[in-house]
């Protein structure tokens, strides 16, 4: 059941149709634009304007531009999973890569603070091991490259699958070490990017 929040705090009253249709409409267009424009690109107030809602009324349903993403996916693991299984686009395989990367940037930028250095500063955490659904999704991904002839087939989609993790996962911790200061989205996009097309034929 989903609560209206105000403030990021629950209430206790359940969202009835028209609240219901509210945020699914703001949910709507906070994703085009995201796609559209990229999670930093996007502001609320564009959320805003694009929804035809005020600003207090998209804080009336979301805490953040974060909070708006992950409502797609209320656990982050097999639901993340199912998430980007509906929502990698591309052509190719290294743009279905790339979008994979995208999504996993967002997850983590609109993840608050104490809880992403739970997850990588814990190793004993359960969203910390390799068999996290997420890379199982990407594994496919590159599968279905190698099978197409678009990435080489000389190492094993779960070798590629393995350094891509630990590029994603390094970045990420450094990015949480340093205090969330430089872009994310930006960083792992051109770190991966590099690594991707050294696999690509």
């Amino acid at each position: 059941m989903h609560f209206l929040q105000e403030g990021g705090s629950e209430m206790t009253k359940p969202l009835g149709e028209k609240a219901q249709r509210t945020r699914e409409h703001i949910l709507a267009q906070g994703m085009a634009l995201l796609k559209e424009k990229g999670f930093h690109g996007t502001t609320i107030r564009d959320i805003c304007e694009a929804a035809e809602v005020s600003v207090g009324t998209f804080y009336a349903y979301f805490h953040d531009k974060g909070e708006l993403y992950r409502y797609n996916f209320q656990e982050k693991g097999p639901a993340f999973a199912d998430f980007l299984t509906l929502n990698i686009t591309g052509d190719t395989a290294y743009e279905r890569i790339m979008s994979f990367v995208r999504y996993y940037a967002w997850l983590n930028i609109g993840t608050p603070k104490d809880e992403l250095e739970r997850i990588f500063l814990r190793p004993d955490e359960q969203w910390f091991p390799g068999n996290n659904p997420a890379y199982n999704v990407l594994y496919t991904v590159i599968l279905a490259g190698q099978e197409r002839g678009e990435i080489t087939d000389k190492l094993d989609a779960n070798q590629i699958v393995d350094m891509i993790r630990v590029f994603l996962r390094g970045c990420i911790y450094e990015w949480i070490m340093g205090g969330c200061a430089f872009d994310l989205e930006e960083r792992l996009y051109s770190y991966v990017s590099q690594l991707v097309r050294t696999f690509i034929l």
